[in-house]
């Protein structure tokens, strides 16, 4: 199977100038809060959620605005993960690759940790029409386990993910149904995209932020 570095440099190539006008224009958003004391930060209904909601966030900075441009129908978030419920505390359940100071491994970040303004310009929470405490289950089986970041892309091995094919894969095991999800064909390569996901009939959402307004 051909693999998605190809995809991702192409996205990275064709949106180069709109990723850098929106990583200014995000700096300047970020800056001018930071100054003023004006970064809204939002009272997270905790009570709304529950384990093995998914949630979706745009990060800031060019490599974000490069995967948000995978999502070939819409655009608008750059990241995902899973709520977990645990001792009166919201985390997530996610993973990530390459970020500074930091293993490739999945990690459990608290969810005002998450969502954090300065990382994020926008987030959502959705919840799929199947099992919350068997997604929730699985997300813990394979933190426990340690999971890598895949970065090689490939959605034929189990044994290293990257975020979004994470989300699939628990899915289609939850639900006993291999097309619960569809994938993104671009140029012969099919890869898990956010919007697959925040779009599909069996998601539901149940709240949304947006830092920017």
């Amino acid at each position: 199977m051909k693999k998605i570095p190809d995809l991702f440099l192409i996205a990275f190539l064709m949106g180069a100038s709109l990723m850098i006008s929106f990583k200014n224009r995000n700096e300047e958003i970020a800056q001018s809060n930071k100054s003023t004391g004006k970064i809204k930060t939002p009272l997270l209904p905790d009570s709304l959620f529950r384990s093995g909601d998914i949630i979706f966030r745009d990060g800031r900075g060019v490599i974000s605005s490069a995967f948000r441009r995978l999502s070939l129908t819409d655009p608008r978030y750059s990241h995902v993960g899973i709520i977990h419920k645990e001792n009166g505390l919201v985390f997530v359940y996610h993973i990530l690759g390459g970020e500074r100071g930091r293993n490739n491994k999945m990690r459990k970040d608290l969810l005002s940790f998450f969502c954090n303004p300065l990382q994020s310009n926008s987030f959502a929470v959705y919840r799929m029409d199947q099992n919350g405490k068997k997604i929730d289950s699985l997300a813990t089986h394979y933190f426990s386990k340690k999971l890598e970041f895949d970065t090689g892309f490939n959605l034929s091995t189990d044994d290293k993910m990257y975020c979004t094919e994470l989300i699939y894969k628990i899915l289609i095991k939850v639900s006993g149904q291999e097309n619960y999800l569809p994938l993104t064909n671009f140029s012969g390569v099919k890869y898990e995209a956010c919007d697959n996901i925040y779009l599909s009939s069996h998601s539901k959402k149940i709240y949304s932020f947006n830092y920017s307004y």
